[in-house]
């Protein structure tokens, strides 16, 4: 008898399972318009993720997403609107609700990366007045959902949406962002799916049986 792998049509969570996954993703600070009418952007970008199976109900899970990320003050009436190039690393626990669906919840990290551009400021040259576009890192609490639209054995498509919750924000800044990614991903270890050597012995076990 012919080794004939199973179509996989969902996820099966189980220990020691590790995948891997890459993606396009839209991002936005969470910010009203200013005075001047400088609303948040939407930003496109790339990111991708490791995630290694614990148990059959939750995994373990690193993010890298690279942003062009906008910050927001505002003092009395006047408003500063400025943008950084950011490393975003997050690192935490996610939860299957479902073959399809899960939810996740991480401590991010945020490495500033290149120039700060001003984007609008009311402010003078002078009054040294900045954002945490300026600073080195930044901390956030990261809450994702995550649903699968498409899987055959181990490969995937998942969309997913997150809210990144800004814990080192200066005063009267808004410095949250939100996004939704689009990624592939591949299952690089799953004791379901045996690998093509392992799958050849077995073939050749069987029919010399």
């Amino acid at each position: 008898m012919l080794f004939t792998p199973t179509l996989a049509l969902s996820y099966d969570t189980s220990e020691g399972n590790i995948s891997v996954s890459a993606g396009a993703l839209l991002s936005q600070s969470i910010f009203n318009s200013s005075a001047d009418g400088s609303a948040a952007s939407q930003l496109g970008s790339f990111g991708f993720t490791v995630l290694g199976d614990i148990n059959e109900q939750g995994s373990l899970e690193v993010g890298f997403y690279f942003l062009n990320k906008q910050y927001y003050r505002e003092i009395g009436e006047r408003s500063l609107v400025e943008m950084t190039k950011l490393s975003h690393i997050s690192m935490g626990y996610r939860r299957w609700l479902s073959k399809k669906a899960s939810a996740s919840l991480s401590l991010g990290t945020g490495y500033s990366m290149g120039e700060v551009q001003v984007v609008q400021s009311d402010f003078l040259l002078n009054e040294n007045v900045g954002t945490s576009a300026r600073d080195t890192t930044e901390y956030t609490l990261d809450l994702a959902f995550q649903y699968e639209v498409w899987r055959q054995n181990k490969n995937s498509v998942f969309l997913e949406t997150r809210y990144s919750k800004s814990l080192t924000a200066q005063k009267d800044e808004y410095a949250d962002h939100a996004s939704i990614m689009l990624s592939w991903q591949v299952l690089l270890q799953n004791k379901d799916f045996p690998d093509d050597e392992t799958a050849k012995y077995d073939e050749k076990n069987t029919d010399e049986k």
